[in-house]
Formats: structure tokens, sequence, C-alpha cells
């Protein structure tokens, strides 16, 4: 481990071929093969600053891999899915229009283009999104087979669907489809309750991604997901934040490994060893700053950069734009002095928008 990250290291053998250096693994690898490694949450607060979605359609873990088609080297993320209109976006997603990046400044849903003044344009994209959120929690179980009066192993996903607030559902159809075709569809009826929290468990499946296709009568819905149990430790889920799938394989081009040929990358004129070097980013949470006075406190602030409002019939200051957690404040009070930091520890959702308290004792 390392302070920002981790490394795998190799044992090589050094021959020469034609005059030139060339490292060739000590111990002769697979043509293919995964390595797998856990991430896992220490911080408490790290949901909070960090700009992960607060809620989730389908309960998953990300999955980062160095395979996948349209991803710029050496970051592992995935590209941002295209904007769609009238679609449910929290503050803080990123989508993409053609080649430019949008960022929602605002929880939105009805909006048809994203360059609204819910959106901004975002210059630093390659940041982790939620198309790399796919990973559901997948075991093999041992099942009995009556027609063959045996026991098998089969490979079991179990997670839970969230349907959104702003839908009423009362039955529902989930199919997990993929290139082979699609398994047997769950249906969910509540009854006549509004379905709100579902939990799946799918049986017999294979190794790889699929779409679970939600249908109901007022209410459909596409989400990627990706099955795989040998990333999982039953003790220690509940922090687990997803996983750096490290991929072997040949025609990877700037992601792979080593050469195709099994030895050390090496520059263009054969003269140094090219490590390759991952990359996964989290972008920090951004908010928009609530400055709460004290009770009967004479002094305003001033109006460059935040805005008084009423809230729940009492006077607060919030900021224009919303501000990235933990960074250097950009709004200021009369005498020009720089107003505090909010801070990661509480987030409030208010509206449309995602807000952080800030008490002054004294302006």
């Amino acid at each position: 481990m390392t302070p920002t990250g981790f490394l795998i290291a190799l044992k090589v053998k050094e021959t020469l071929e034609n005059d030139v250096k060339i490292y060739e693994p000590f111990t002769e690898l697979p043509e293919t093969f995964n390595l797998g490694i856990q991430i896992f949450v220490q911080n408490p607060l790290f949901r909070n600053f960090t700009n992960l979605p607060l809620r989730t359609s389908v309960e998953t873990f990300y999955h980062f891999t160095n395979t996948g088609a349209r991803k710029t080297y050496p970051s592992l993320a995935s590209p941002a899915l295209e904007f769609q209109g009238n679609t449910a976006y929290e503050m803080g997603s990123v989508v993409s229009v053609g080649t430019a990046h949008f960022e929602a400044i605002r929880n939105t849903e009805t909006e048809t283009t994203a360059n609204s003044d819910f959106w901004k344009e975002a210059t630093d994209y390659q940041q982790i999104t939620t198309v790399d959120q796919k990973l559901v929690y997948a075991v093999y179980a041992r099942k009995y087979f009556s027609s063959e009066e045996t026991f098998r192993e089969t490979l079991t996903a179990s997670f839970s669907y969230h349907f959104p607030k702003s839908v009423t559902v009362t039955t529902a159809n989930f199919n997990l489809e993929n290139d082979d075709g699609a398994t047997p569809v769950l249906s969910i009826d509540g009854n006549g309750q509004t379905l709100q929290k579902v939990k799946l468990k799918f049986e017999e499946l294979q190794v790889g991604a699929y779409n679970l296709v939600v249908e109901a009568p007022s209410f459909s819905s596409i989400h990627p997901i990706y099955v795989q149990p040998n990333f999982f430790d039953q003790k220690n889920n509940s922090k687990l934040l997803g996983i750096v799938d490290i991929v072997h394989d040949t025609d990877l081009d700037d992601f792979r490994l080593l050469e195709d040929n099994g030895q050390l990358r090496m520059n263009e004129d054969k003269s140094e060893i090219q490590t390759p070097i991952f990359e996964i980013r989290f972008k920090n949470r951004s908010t928009y700053w609530k400055y709460i006075p004290m009770p009967n406190e004479s002094n305003t602030l001033d109006k460059d950069g935040i805005t008084q409002e009423t809230l729940n019939q009492q006077t607060v200051y919030i900021s224009d734009e919303p501000q990235p957690l933990l960074s250097q404040a950009k709004v200021s009070i009369k005498n020009d002095s720089s107003l505090p930091n909010a801070s990661p520890r509480t987030i409030e959702v208010a509206g449309n928008r995602l807000l952080s308290e800030v008490y002054l004792s004294k302006l």
C-alpha cells in the first residue's frame, strides 16, 4: 500500500534479445487473469464529502477495471452517460452531451436540456460516475434440483431495488438480460401497497454483465449490473465501497499490464521499462453553504456571492453557487474577511438543493 493507492510487483528475469534488454516474468503466467483488490471505507464521512450518489436505485458496489470501451488512460472510470431529458438526476451527477460534459447543480427530474440553470459545464470530468456503480452481491450456493435429484453449486445474486420517490408502483417485473438471453422474470406484487424497496434474488447466473430491466404499468427503467462472486467477503461488506479489477489480457492497448508477448512493457525505443499507472479519482462533493446567524443578530452578510432567504421561518444566507466541501470559502462578509467553511458532517436536502449548515457565532 502507498498513501494514494497500491502497487503490484512482479518478479522478472532479464535477458538480451538483439542486444536489447527484455524482461519476462520469472514464473510463467496464465494467458489471462484477474487481480481483485477490495476498497473499504475507513472515514465515516467519506460518503458525505465525496460526490457519491445519496440515493441509488440498485444496491451495488463500484467496479473499476482496465477493460471496457471509451476509457481514457490512465483513468479506470467509465465515460459519463449521455444526457436523457425528463430523467431524475441528483445534484452532482455528470452527463455528456456530444463532446461536452455537464454537472447538475440541483436535483432535477423534468429538464429537457443539460444547459439550463440546473446544470453547469464540467471541464474536469475524468472522475468516477454512477456508470461504474454496477457490481451486485453474488455468491455460489448449493441448490437442490428435483429433476436431477442432486445438489449443484449455482451462482446467486441478491440485492435490493429502490423505486424513485416520485412514482407509485404496486406491481412490477424484474428481468436480468444479457447477450445469451434472459433469466426468468421475478414478479413482485405489493398487494395494493406502494412498492418502495424490493429485495431481489436471481439464481443460476453466469459471471458477467447484465441489464436489470424493471417494468411496471406506469414505470420502466434499465440498470447495468455486473455479477462476479469472487470479490466478496461477507464479514466486511458493510464497509465495502467497490473493487479494483485489474485484468491481464491481450489487445488492451494503453491499459495493458504486459506486452501481448508476455514481456514487461517498454517505451518505444526499448530503452526503459514503461510501468502502467492507473488512476481512480473521486470528486469532492459540492453543496450550497447555508450560514445561520445568531438569534437577534442585527448585522447582515454582504450580498456578494450569497443571498438572504427564509427557510423554516428562519433567516439564513445561502451561497449562490455550490461550493466544494473542504475547500477555501469563496464568499465574504462586509469587512472582506472569509466566512468559515462548511463541514461535511451534515448534508441537508432542501427542495432541489443539497445544503451544508454553518452556524455563525457573531457577524
